[in-house]
């Protein structure tokens, strides 16, 4: 028998279209893997599911202004404002009024034919939105340099505790979407790069190559239509995002790559290094996109886990094709 449907205890209230003044349509509802949305044709709110981050209103809010903070960065305008999320005698509304129970984020709304990843999906990406892409990135890694300390995390040791971190979380899915003889063959090259480049990564962090990224640049995080280009959701926890700009754009080369669009993918890479004038980035991608690629393994072997059997197949299909690129560009990885 089919499971039936758990809407959150705030979906009747929020679905009432007189709650938005600004709403040009009735609501529309969304559910992701970690949010609830409320989509009016104006703008949309976006609320957290519970987790351990999101455990209560306090925490919740800390961690939406960082969220909100990073996404006027990365989203610019887009990000209108954070708001409470309201409950008073089991009606719910987006006031201060009553008792806090919850957070949101409040966005315009754009159309979702213009983000990346619905662009790929019907084969209408091409070379013009990916450049734009590539100086706009180019362009916020030059205005978000890693300031003191933090520039510390552009040492190689930063991406041994990542890649140590990661190996150990595929333990999980060995044999599975992963093999050990797998895991072997991608560790080995990386641990001798980051043994034998000190100086490639001293020298990355005199030329402010280590920045804060946005930390999750994925097509379905990016928009671009004409000359208007905004990443969404950059990475709340901004201790994993301060790393080599390398991180950001070996992960859209490993998604591109994995959609079978080497073209576009390699487009990209020219038109950053063209608009940031990074001739040294081709040294480090090969060893972040290996790392990215692990990481996207596991996360996608994660929703595995996690979803219903007519999904299961085709998280553990991706899980396995991130896992299987992992491998191959672990084999450009510098040797000397």
């Amino acid at each position: 028998m089919a499971k039936s449907r758990r809407y959150p205890p705030f979906y009747k209230s929020l679905k009432r279209r007189e709650l938005y003044p600004e709403a040009k349509q009735n609501i529309k509802f969304l559910e992701t893997r970690t949010s609830y949305m409320f989509l009016n044709g104006e703008t949309l709110y976006k609320l957290k599911k519970t987790s351990h981050d999101y455990a209560s209103p306090e925490l919740t809010e800390a961690y939406l202004k960082e969220e909100f903070r990073w996404g006027r960065v990365y989203g610019g305008e887009v990000y209108l404002e954070l708001v409470p999320l309201s409950e008073q005698e089991g009606e719910y509304d987006f006031t201060s009024e009553g008792n806090v129970v919850n957070y949101a984020l409040k966005l315009q709304q754009l159309s979702a034919r213009y983000f990346m990843g619905s662009l790929l999906e019907r084969h209408k990406l091409t070379p013009t939105p990916v450049g734009r892409v590539a100086r706009r990135l180019a362009q916020a890694h030059k205005e978000h340099p890693a300031q003191d300390r933090d520039v510390e995390s552009g040492r190689p040791e930063k991406l041994y505790a990542l890649v140590e971190d990661t190996l150990f979380q595929t333990k999980k899915y060995l044999n599975i979407t992963v093999t050990q003889p797998m895991l072997d063959l991608i560790k080995r090259p990386l641990e001798k790069f980051l043994e034998d480049q000190k100086r490639l990564f001293q020298k990355r962090i005199k030329k402010k190559r280590v920045v804060y990224t946005h930390g999750a640049f994925v097509p379905e995080h990016i928009y671009v239509r004409g000359e208007a280009v905004h990443f969404f959701s950059a990475l709340v926890h901004r201790k994993q995002a301060v790393l080599d700009v390398a991180n950001d754009v070996s992960s859209l080369v490993a998604e591109l790559e994995r959609q079978g669009e080497t073209e576009l993918a390699e487009l990209f890479v020219k038109r950053y290094i063209s608009a940031s004038r990074d001739r040294d980035l081709l040294l480090m991608l090969p060893a972040y996109k290996t790392l990215n690629a692990l990481r996207q393994g596991v996360h996608y072997a994660e929703w595995m886990n996690e979803t219903e059997d007519e999904e299961r197949s085709q998280w553990t299909r991706i899980s396995t094709e991130f896992f299987n690129l992992a491998v191959k560009f672990s084999r450009d990885i510098p040797k000397e």
